[in-house]
């Protein structure tokens, strides 16, 4: 699904497995693969990355989303409450990170 409003379209507009970026996580992980946060920051700045904002939300997006879903047994309308978040945002935002409620550790 498409999100966009008007009749133009842009590639920021297309989630990132069909703008050619990896949606696997980032190479900044744990041994229990979370993500270290301030690393992932401080590599992306010193590689002169652009998208710092997005790259950042998503990676903790996927952790927040997959621990939230875990705990509710993937139940969308209880993860969707317990991050204050409409369910239809909430499952946009799965498929934008490449989680799904049936199986929130795929990538």
């Amino acid at each position: 699904m498409l999100r966009a409003t008007g009749a133009i379209l842009l590639p920021e507009f297309l989630p990132p497995t069909l703008r050619g970026q990896s949606t696997a996580r980032p190479a900044d992980t744990t041994t229990s693969g979370e993500v270290d946060v301030s690393k992932l920051i401080e590599d992306l700045v010193a590689r002169g990355e652009n998208d710092l904002h997005a790259r950042v939300v998503t990676a903790v997006e996927r952790i927040l989303f997959d621990l939230v879903l875990h705990a509710t047994n993937g139940h969308l309308g209880k993860a969707a409450e317990r991050l204050g978040l409409n369910r239809s945002t909430l499952r946009y935002k799965l498929r934008d990170t490449g989680l799904s409620a049936e199986n929130p550790h795929a990538e």
